[in-house]
């Protein structure tokens, strides 16, 4: 019997532990690209398209959502959490300056934009990696409670 829980388990893990270092090496190198797009070469225009004002667990988010064409010219979307000050200064229809390159993630080009005035940084896959890491812990647990019950040399029984 433990011979099943020990192959489901560390094959579990397994996936857990790649799927884990798939998306930590992808969050920094999208990590890289952010912080390394401020550069005047990057330079580009884009148009506000809304303004909305979030609510999360009490705090106020300002979202801007903006058009701009990426390097092959194509049109690309993006919306960016902005401090008040730049969202109260905006208008639908404004033009931004803004910073953008295109990146490989996850095997697919992409464009990566930034608002040029914008202090905050983006959160760069952050949700998912804590998601994944929230979800090994639970199969550490899980494999800490199949050692103790090999220690304890528990059995699972029949009662009739």
């Amino acid at each position: 019997m433990f011979k099943v829980i020990d192959f489901f388990y560390f094959s579990g893990l397994a996936i857990w532990i790649s799927l884990f270092g798939v998306i930590e090496w992808e969050r920094r190198n999208l990590e890289t690209v952010s912080s390394s797009i401020s550069i005047k070469a990057n330079t580009n225009v884009a148009y506000v398209l809304e303004l909305t004002e979030k609510i999360h667990s009490g705090v106020s988010m300002y979202l801007v959502s903006y058009r701009f064409s990426d390097s092959e010219g194509l049109g690309q979307l993006a919306q960016e959490v902005v401090p008040y000050g730049l969202y109260s200064r905006l208008r639908v229809g404004d033009s931004l300056e803004i910073y953008s390159t295109s990146s490989k993630i996850f095997g697919k080009f992409q464009a990566v934009s930034r608002i040029r005035q914008n202090p905050i940084l983006p959160r760069n896959l952050t949700n998912l990696a804590r998601l994944v890491k929230v979800g090994l812990l639970v199969y550490l647990v899980f494999g800490g409670l199949l050692l103790v019950a090999r220690v304890l040399e528990l059995r699972p029984q029949k009662y009739l």
